[in-house]
């Protein structure tokens, strides 16, 4: 037998596909395949290996006697293969040990590269351009060389431009030489090679320091990047995982093992243990490469062995998610970095229902032997995937009556002989707007909203669980941001009394307090001997996604749910997406991610250029994240390029209309094998989104409304609502009806007090970032 490493995603057209697959599989399996060597080639180890009358692969071969293995590379045709195979090594980076590709001679055709990233093209080309005039009038004049191929990195290492003032702003190459970084130093620190480094920093814009970069491996062109934006050298070797490279006392075969096991190397190779995975390793498309590929900094995450609960975060599409589900299936099967034994009760929850039924597929999309482990019965072993109010709904209706009549006693002073139901938001705000004839008179201004009224409900009186008015006035009001003197906090707690006394009697409830009632039976039903659950909790892991619209109802059940222990709860959030709730201290709720958080700052999703958008959106914003400290993690980065987001003024829907229509014609129009297209109109509300998809159809466009993910053909286009849209992606999106002056549509925006007003346009502008990071590639903000 043989072990095949493959190098990441490698193109094939879909009729050559299974060939490779039966090759690739020959070799694995020991069969007697021919090896044809390569005459001229840079490494001895180059082989071609024909895969029908016209193409040939080109791998590496690496017999060890007992132990063969092949690196795979790519397909082509013959004469392309042997240009591929001549000029190409397989090298065991120096210092830090790492596999790589490298090509080390000129090409037959220079645009053979099998992992070369593609260059921007049309729209894309013109918005590189546009950044590229900026970075030169930043940068000193220089001539920089921009041929493709190796034979760039010939130039003399220290031959580096001088910077000008602005440089250290540039992301390019003159960045890197602002901040003092050398060839040498680069080479000794992180094993990047001297020749390309010195190619790097005689960069300045955007499209030279992308071609410089043409043929690199997927690590070294992460590490230019992140050097390119000033990030230090230890902290990219963290970020990658770079170790050392083994001595000379050891054999080539343990070096190579060494370097497969690599997490940099990993970026660029996969392994294949069989000719299952072989085949879903040439077929997957580029588009889901999420399932296969972790950067070694999400890997960690996914993978790590934790004391207590830990968190990841970071802004849109840094793949938070996907870490979230690749450590829920490793959990499952009992695949952390440790030997000490896991729970197999795992819960994997988010915000919504539809975001829950995506982390399932994704769970099945992943690993499709998970489907065994998925359970539908909440307690038991496997795995179950839920939303979180659906979770506590769950919980509730399963109670017994003794304990619900107890936990209602806790929670509201009165019996509940059967299982409440529940009130939205704006039914709520009816109920205290009511209530509010019981303050006779004494709340006035923004303190007698029903919407101040109904956070202060969730946000002191649930979150530190005061049932009765002592409790409530000796509760500290922290991050409320109006203050109540002594008087005020008894006419605001005989309002809440009263709406309190009104739900009870009609036995239904908000969102939050639903969920603290389950918080409160799970715990009920703890100190039962005689119950099931008693210190087991109802789970022993549970893994949180889109953790930031958490509120306090939904964190008192979390930390119910699951006793304290080492890997109990693991969050995934980004509170600059926070949309839903309000900013919470973890710690608060005995949750405790200190020394265990670590933050993702790679966007794999949309371009440079669509982040740049979405980043503005937010700054000058303060965003605090759930340990209580400010988030800082907004400005993150794109491996990716692409057009400059369209601005245009419509002042009436029909205009928008009209606009709209011409692009979805102009990008479906171009659709074809492989360049997929799919549309996605995002509005900020319902109503709006209902009657564009009529002016969409009178206009020809085939479009629908949706309220989540959808199974549809890409031609049909979706026209969702900013909120529906959370969690989903699309190549091209266009935002609608956009209010330039970001004013929310918050229930008595007017009357609130300042802090809550602050607090309302933050959280429009969360919203607006989540919508237009939707975006893969083209993104249209029609203006109103």
């Amino acid at each position: 037998m043989a072990d095949v490493i493959t190098i990441k995603a490698p193109s094939h057209d879909r009729e050559l596909q299974p060939k490779v697959v039966a090759v690739l599989a020959r070799l694995q399996a020991g069969e007697d395949v021919p090896l044809n060597p390569v005459s001229g080639a840079a490494d001895p180890r180059a082989r071609l290996v024909a895969v029908d009358s016209s193409h040939h692969a080109v791998v590496f071969h690496a017999d060890f006697g007992t132990q063969a293995y092949f690196f795979y590379i790519g397909t082509y045709p013959a004469d392309e293969a042997f240009s591929v195979a001549q000029t190409s090594k397989l090298n065991i980076n120096p210092i830090n040990g790492v596999m790589e590709v490298v090509r080390v001679g000129e090409p037959a055709d220079s645009t053979t590269a099998h992992d070369a990233p593609a260059k921007a093209t049309g729209a894309a080309d013109s918005a590189a351009a546009a950044e590229d005039d900026a970075n030169q009038a930043s940068a000193a004049e220089q001539p920089v060389t921009t041929t493709t191929g190796p034979a760039r990195h010939a130039a003399d290492k220290d031959n580096v431009p001088e910077v000008g003032a602005k440089a250290a702003r540039s992301n390019t190459g003159t960045r890197l030489v602002a901040d003092g970084h050398t060839p040498d130093s680069l080479f000794e620190e992180l094993g990047l090679p001297r020749e390309l480094s010195a190619a790097v920093m005689r960069t300045s814009t955007n499209i030279q320091f992308m071609d410089v970069l043409r043929y690199a491996p997927a690590w070294q062109q992460e590490a230019f990047r992140s050097l390119s934006v000033g990030q230090p050298v230890d902290q990219i070797r963290e970020d990658l995982g770079l170790g050392t490279a083994l001595d000379d006392s050891v054999t080539e075969q343990e070096k190579i093992e060494h370097a497969i096991a690599q997490p940099a190397t990993q970026m660029q190779f996969r392994y294949t243990s069989d000719a299952a995975d072989l085949r879903d390793a040439i077929e997957s498309s580029n588009f889901e490469a999420w399932r296969t590929f972790l950067h070694p900094s999400q890997h960690e995450q996914a993978t790590k062995y934790f004391s207590g609960s830990s968190r990841v975060f970071g802004g849109a599409g840094t793949g938070k998610t996907v870490v979230a589900v690749h450590r829920a299936r490793n959990i499952a099967l009992g695949l952390l970095s440790s030997d000490k034994p896991t729970g197999s009760r795992i819960i994997l929850t988010t915000y919504t229902r539809g975001l829950a039924s995506a982390l399932k597929d994704m769970v099945v999309s992943l690993d499709p032997k998970m489907h065994t482990h998925l359970t539908e019965k909440i307690g038991e072993e496997g795995l179950y995937v839920s939303g979180i109010d659906a979770l506590a709904h769950t919980i509730i209706n399963a109670s017994t009556a003794a304990d619900r009549n107890t936990a209602s006693e806790i929670l509201f002073g009165t019996k509940m002989y059967a299982a409440p139901g529940y009130l939205n938001e704006n039914e709520e705000l009816t109920i205290l707007e009511r209530c509010l004839a019981m303050d006779g008179g004494i709340l006035e201004g923004a303190k007698a909203e029903p919407s101040f009224l109904l956070a202060e409900w969730v946000d002191v009186v649930i979150a530190n669980k005061a049932t009765n008015r002592a409790d409530y006035l000796r509760t500290k009001r922290v991050g409320r941001g109006v203050a109540l003197n002594r008087k005020e906090r008894v006419a605001v707690w005989n309002v809440l009394e009263a709406f309190r006394r009104e739900c009870s009697s009609s036995r239904k409830f908000g969102y939050a307090t639903m969920a603290a009632l389950a918080a409160t039976l799970i715990d009920v039903a703890a100190d039962n001997p005689t119950s099931p659950i008693t210190e087991r909790r109802v789970a022993d892991h549970i893994i949180i996604d889109e953790a930031q619209d958490f509120h306090a109802g939904h964190w008192l059940l979390v930390r119910a749910l699951v006793p304290q222990g080492p890997n109990d709860i693991f969050i995934s959030e980004d509170g600059h997406q926070r949309i839903y709730g309000r900013p919470v201290v973890l710690s608060h709720f005995d949750i405790h991610t200190r020394g265990r958080s670590r933050g993702l700052k790679i966007n794999y999703r949309t371009t440079e250029e669509n982040l740049d958008y979405a980043n503005e959106i937010l700054t000058g914003d303060e965003f605090v994240n759930s340990e209580g400290e400010l988030d800082n993690t907004l400005y993150y980065r794109s491996l990716r390029n692409g057009p400059e987001p369209i601005i245009i003024n419509c002042p009436t829907s029909s205009k928008q209309a009209d606009t709209a229509a011409e692009y979805i014609n102009q990008w479906q129009s171009e659709a074809g094998p492989g360049r997929a297209v799919s549309i996605g109109i995002l509005m900020r509300q319902t109503n709006s989104a209902n009657k564009f998809v009529t002016l969409l159809n009178n206009r020809g466009i085939n479009a629908e409304y949706r309220k989540g993910p959808s199974t549809k053909k890409s031609d049909t286009v979706a026209v969702m609502t900013m909120h529906g849209a959370k969690g989903l992606e699309f190549t091209h999106v266009i935002l609608a009806g956009i209010d330039p002056e970001g004013t929310p549509h918050v229930y008595g925006f007017n009357r609130m007090d300042e802090g809550a007003q602050k607090e309302a346009v933050r959280r429009e502008k969360s919203l607006l970032y989540v919508a237009s990071s939707r975006a893969r590639d083209v993104l249209v903000a029609l203006t109103a």
